[in-house]
């Protein structure tokens, strides 16, 4: 009989731990990628927060700003009120008007009910001018809340605004031409709305307007006797 060789036995212990080490470390990588994701998701997490609350400190306090600015200057015909207008909006123009037209910076603190400050940020409101009139002025509040920045700002103009006068009249003419009145009788204002110049008005006969009349152009009169108790050319 042949002697059959025996097979040798692998080393069955020194595969097991090389499997177990394989196992553990991948398991380590995962863990370890894990971690570094959550690591830097809430990283992100927290700097976005951080970046909405400092911009909503920001524009609510520009807004308050504003809104103070809009109530020192409501429209009214009352003449101390009037007074007070001007008063607020020429220390705004010279706010905005210091150190060269760089404008005027104070620093904002927000108190609880207790007296003590809150813990939403620091914020800065400047006012200054917007490029080189005093008319123009640009007011900025930025707040820094734990690390992050965030800026908004609001545009004024102090120009007055022209409002155009508001006619009721009997008779409006609004046609680019001129118009021809013959034997006419008008109890009320009349008003030839078109601005275009070079028009002519026409009277002939006996025309009367009792009230205004307000008209662009020129006024001609033939043959008539013209009764107006008021006419604006």
């Amino acid at each position: 009989m042949k002697n059959t060789p025996k097979r040798k036995q692998r080393n069955k212990p020194g595969v097991v731990l090389f499997t177990a080490v394989a196992v553990m470390l991948m398991l380590s990588i995962l863990l370890t990628a894990t971690v570094s994701f959550v690591s830097v998701n809430r990283t992100k997490t927290n700097d976005n927060y951080k970046s909405k609350q400092a911009y909503l400190t920001a524009s609510s306090t520009l807004e308050s700003f504003i809104n103070q600015i809009q109530t020192d200057t409501a429209p009214t015909n009352d003449p101390t009120a009037k007074a007070q207008q001007k008063k607020a909006i020429d220390n705004l123009k010279k706010l905005a008007s210091a150190n060269s037209g760089k404008g005027t910076t104070t620093t904002v603190s927000y108190n609880g009910g207790d007296g003590k400050s809150d813990n939403i940020g620091t914020t800065k409101i400047t006012v200054a001018q917007e490029g080189t009139s005093v008319a123009n002025i640009v007011v900025t509040c930025e707040t820094t809340y734990l690390g992050k920045t965030e800026k908004v700002a609001a545009h004024i103009s102090t120009q007055s605004v022209t409002k155009p006068a508001e006619y009721t009249n009997t008779i409006e003419l609004v046609g680019n031409g001129g118009a021809g009145y013959d034997n006419l009788n008008v109890i009320g204002d009349m008003a030839g709305i078109n601005n275009t110049t070079g028009k002519v008005y026409r009277f002939t006969n006996n025309t009367s307007i009792y009230g205004s009349y307000l008209m662009y152009g020129s006024l001609e009169v033939s043959l008539s006797l013209l009764s107006c108790s008021s006419l604006v050319l």
